[in-house]
Order: structure tokens, then sequence, then C-alpha cells
């Protein structure tokens, strides 16, 4: 069954730490989802995300003109970041793990993430998820900084939503 994402209760987030001493926190405002969920058998669950990658904001306009330059993600020349999921194992109840392909600053990469979810209402539906993946930033060609460990570089990408069922087209 298809689901719709609940924008205003959902948050697309990131951090990374910096100088060795300090995490930097962002979000992308701007994405969207095709999500087909079976919370009944979530191994039988997909979702395709696309982020607007010139959606980034941590809250420092200088920082986010930096991230979104030629020199990190290259908004203008990758305008998305893009995940495909290719499996979900459910470990228990509440628990899952989801296997995909992130797209980022053109490069394509297999990732894990691992999650959880609950149910937070039957009529309709609304489930509530929660999906964190770290990522190695040079696997995207994204090395600013590496070597002087300016920058960290493992990325933890955080998925927190809200999705409910969309109702059923009018016979």
């Amino acid at each position: 069954m298809t689901w719709q994402l609940d924008d205003a209760r959902t948050e697309v987030s990131f951090s990374v730490e910096h100088l060795m001493v300090a995490t930097v926190h962002g979000r992308f405002t701007e994405f969207e989802a095709d999500i087909v969920l079976d919370p009944d058998q979530p191994e039988r669950s997909h979702v395709t995300a696309t982020i607007a990658t010139a959606s980034l904001r941590t809250d420092n306009a200088e920082r986010d003109r930096d991230l979104l330059s030629p020199g990190f993600l290259n908004a203008d020349a990758y305008p998305e970041i893009r995940f495909v999921s290719s499996d979900v194992t459910r470990l228990d109840e509440q628990t899952f793990l989801v296997r995909g392909d992130l797209t980022m600053h053109g490069i394509t990469r297999g990732i894990l993430g691992r999650g959880r979810f609950e149910l937070l209402e039957a009529a309709p539906r609304r489930v509530r998820f929660i999906l964190a993946a770290e990522v190695d930033r040079a696997d995207f060609d994204l090395t600013f900084g590496i070597r002087g460990v300016l920058v960290g570089k493992t990325v933890t990408i955080t998925v927190n939503a809200e999705v409910s069922e969309e109702p059923s087209a009018p016979a």
C-alpha cells in the first residue's frame, strides 16, 4: 500500500564532527518520497526518496554556502540526493534494517540503515519511524578536510518521519 509522507512531521538531518571536538548538525528542508509500506510485513516495504541538495541548512549562512559550493556538495551540478531501498529486514516488532542505494555528488553507493517504527493511529493508519545511516563521505568524493581532520569522514544521516495511508481513490 502506498503511504503519504507528512512533511510537517518529517525531518531529514545530518551530523558530522568538526575539528574533532564539535558536531555540526544540519537538515534538508525540501524532500519527497514514494513509500510502499506494510507495517505487518516490513520486508515487503520499499521507498524512493529525493532530497533537494540546495535545501541544506545548518543555521550558518557562510557554512551553508561552503557546503553547497563546488568544493563540497556542488548543488548546481548535483541538485538531488536520492535513495532507493533494495530490501528491508525486520529485526523485531519495531526494529528494522534497510539497505539501498544512495546517490550523492553524482556517485551511487550501497548503504545500510537501522530504524524503529511505531503505529500511531489505527484508522487511518499512521506510522512514525526513525532511520539512521552512517556514510563515509569519501565514498562520494566529498574529501575536503579529511586529511587535516577539519571535518569528520563519517556523516550520520537521520530521517525522522510520520507517514499515513493514502485514501483510496474514488470508484
